[in-house]
């Protein structure tokens, strides 16, 4: 099993060539695509729940849609954290429809 390389207080190097080094690192680039496969992209996530993309980036901002921030712009989701919490958004109805 790979580690993830040494923090920069170990290393001696600033924060942001700490980062560069990590996201370059085959321990980044193994556990992404081990990830990959189990994480949804936005059109797979908005597909899944029967929304548009833009729907569901309004509710992963508004409505705390659980998510993985990868990036700045990469985001992905987990079917099973999906399916939770559109089950705890689920309103009951008493009575007949109307």
């Amino acid at each position: 099993m790979q580690t993830p390389p040494r923090s920069p207080a170990y290393c001696g190097q600033d924060l942001a060539s700490f980062v560069h080094i990590y996201l370059q690192s085959s321990f980044v680039r193994d556990n992404a695509r081990m990830t990959d496969k189990q994480l949804l992209d936005e059109r797979a996530a908005a597909d899944l729940l029967g929304i548009e993309p833009r729907t569901l980036r309004l509710w992963r901002k508004q409505r705390g849609l659980p998510h993985y921030q990868i990036t700045r712009k990469v985001v992905r989701f987990k079917e099973a954290d999906l399916m939770t919490w559109l089950e705890s958004h689920r309103v009951a109805q008493i009575g007949g429809a109307r």
